[in-house]
């Protein structure tokens, strides 16, 4: 017969013990070092309670810095309407002028009152440079007044810009104030971090958009057309406020009552209406004989429509502060709450230490393990299954939870990666041409010009249209003229090497930038590109045949003089100019000496 085979013995909790002297030392040892750490636990809660309170202080600064601000940029509206009037005001700024800085005093009083708080550990250095700030302002407004005692004639453009720039120098001063009130705020919670952001981004908005009006200030006041450095701080300006709408939007995406309470306001009347109205007196001012408003007029109409951005800045504060008081309350709750749980279960401890270890330490060591495993990356590993019940089972429940969430998170970060990669790739090509779109090309250019390739080496800027395109795109239609363009971008990439940088950076502009060595080099490869181009017969979507011409302009420049590629464009554009203004279908470029 076959032998029984050997019965598993049940597993039971070790038998108890008679408490004796040595335990009950042991034990009134852990008692008193429970609680020693949790008096301990208690100061450092506590002290993160005085973090919290610090933090709403130093939002109360935060806070005041930004309506500072917003009052030093809002004055800059009825200074411009001021210099742009054609009389001269002996007795100083105007009521609304006067009014606006008397705004802009009691906003700063109200800041340096914050920063003379005793209590504030970083605001030294911040009094000093606010000290600074008034000192600067003061020397600003100086130079306005002698402006305003002028007649509007005898104010030069210089002197209304320069005016317009020392107004806009002191409001970028107020950012080292803002940053490190920010900070002792972060340091404190990050609860409230994405609406101090987005309240920091719609005061710089506020102050751009100013800033956007107050590009036209000089234009309008000596009633002449924007020059082209002008309409180029124009665009500028325009781009850098759709830069802060975009972040905005992104950092509400998560909220989405944000983009239903004051930003939607914000879109309306300032990105809808208030851009609508400078397009209008950009249009108005892009060449002689147009009747221009006002500075006056443009403030009268455009400042109104900045106010839901301050209104949006308001809310964000608003919320802001509401996040930072909960963070104290909750700091203090929590405080209280464990100086209490510590005295309970200080009196609690001897009666529960055996079950304490029983039923808590050994499934906390197991589920400790199983989560620095997967903190480590280990997703293989196995969750202890012992048989526990009630919370301690719904803890590891969690566990194995968490373990497949870590899994799903890093498939969606491979995914994610993924798509940055693509849309990467999708940002810096043209759809149409297959070629480099302008932002890739100016990266890329300042690249290749900084790489030394020796003294003998020059860098060649290349700016090309086709001739006469809208011609083709009103004769044959756009398809026709996009097939233009690709035949463009196909002809490029036969007749350019591969480390050659080649853009379409226009709706028919095209720019090129490689190396050669020297003049001549230079103009070859173009005169090749043009003959290929000319010799190419294209048909039109009903299949009319026709062929194309481009104009070229050339910029070369040593490598070893170290070549500002925005010069190189520009001389290049303009050596285009000269081709179409010659005829077309030709190549200008640099003199020889230019090498």
């Amino acid at each position: 017969m076959r032998a029984n085979a050997p019965v598993a013995e049940p597993r039971h909790p070790p038998p108890a013990t008679p408490v004796n002297p040595r335990f009950s030392a042991a034990a009134i040892l852990i008692g008193c070092l429970f609680l020693v750490l949790t008096a301990a636990l208690v100061w450092y809660e506590w002290d993160a309670y005085a973090d919290a309170n610090d933090a709403v202080a130093s939002f109360g600064t935060f806070r005041a810095t930004l309506v500072a601000m917003e009052k030093v940029s809002a004055e800059r509206g009825p200074m411009n309407a001021a210099l742009g009037s054609d009389d001269a005001l002996p007795d100083g700024a105007p009521a609304p002028l006067a009014a606006a800085r008397r705004d802009t005093d009691a906003a700063i009083a109200r800041l340096r009152t914050r920063l003379d708080t005793p209590s504030c550990g970083w605001c030294e250095s911040e009094r000093l440079g606010l000290a600074r700030l008034v000192n600067d302002l003061t020397s600003a407004r100086n130079d306005v007044d002698r402006l305003l005692k002028l007649p509007g004639p005898a104010r030069t453009d210089a002197a209304l810009n320069d005016a317009v720039a020392r107004m806009v120098a002191v409001v970028r001063q107020f950012r080292r104030i803002i940053d490190a009130s920010q900070l002792a705020i972060v340091d404190s919670t990050t609860g409230a971090l994405d609406f101090l952001q987005m309240a920091r981004l719609a005061a710089t908005m506020r102050d751009e958009a100013g800033l956007l009006g107050s590009r036209f200030t000089s234009a309008l006041a000596t009633h002449r057309p924007l020059t082209q450095a002008e309409q180029l701080n124009v665009e500028r300006s325009y781009g850098r406020m759709q830069q802060l709408r975009f972040a905005i939007e992104s950092l509400a995406a998560t909220n989405p009552a944000l983009t239903r309470g004051a930003f939607v306001q914000v879109n309306e009347q300032y990105f809808r209406l208030g851009l609508d109205y400078i397009a209008t007196v950009r249009a108005l001012t892009g060449g002689p004989g147009s009747p221009l408003p006002t500075t006056a007029q443009f403030a009268a109409t455009y400042v109104p429509t900045m106010r839901p951005i301050v209104d949006f800045r308001d809310e964000m504060l608003a919320r802001a502060e509401a996040a930072l008081l909960r963070h104290r309350s909750a700091m203090l709750a929590r405080c209280v709450a464990i100086a209490v749980a510590g005295v309970v279960l200080a009196s609690l401890q001897f009666a529960l230490f055996w079950l304490f270890r029983r039923y808590v330490i050994a499934p906390f060591n197991d589920a400790t393990r199983a989560i620095v495993a997967i903190a480590g990356g280990d997703l293989t590993a196995a969750v202890q299954s012992h048989a526990y019940r009630g919370d301690v089972q719904s803890l590891f429940d969690a566990v194995q939870v968490l373990r497949s969430n870590s899994r799903e998170r890093m498939r969606l970060e491979q995914e994610r990666n993924a798509l940055i990669d693509e849309l990467k790739t999708m940002a810096e090509t043209d759809a149409l041409t297959g070629l480099m779109n302008r932002r890739a090309f100016e990266g890329r250019a300042r690249v290749l010009s900084s790489i030394a390739r020796g003294t003998e080496s020059f860098v060649t800027l290349i700016a090309f249209d086709i001739d006469h395109f809208k011609r083709i795109n009103d004769t044959y239609g756009h398809p026709t003229g996009d097939l233009a363009l690709k035949t463009i971008g196909n002809l490029c990439r036969e007749t350019w090497r591969r480390d050659d940088i080649v853009a379409r950076i226009g709706g028919e502009e095209f720019a090129v930038l490689l190396d050669t060595q020297g003049y001549a080099e230079a103009l070859q490869t173009v005169e090749r590109f043009r003959e290929k181009l000319s010799n190419v017969t294209l048909r039109a979507t009903d299949g009319t045949p026709f062929t194309m011409t481009a104009s070229f302009g050339v910029a070369v420049s040593a490598r070893d003089a170290a070549p500002d590629i925005a010069a190189l464009i520009a001389r290049a554009d303009a050596l285009l100019y000269r081709a179409k203004t010659d005829g077309r279908n030709r190549v200008v470029a640099d003199e020889p000496a230019a090498t």
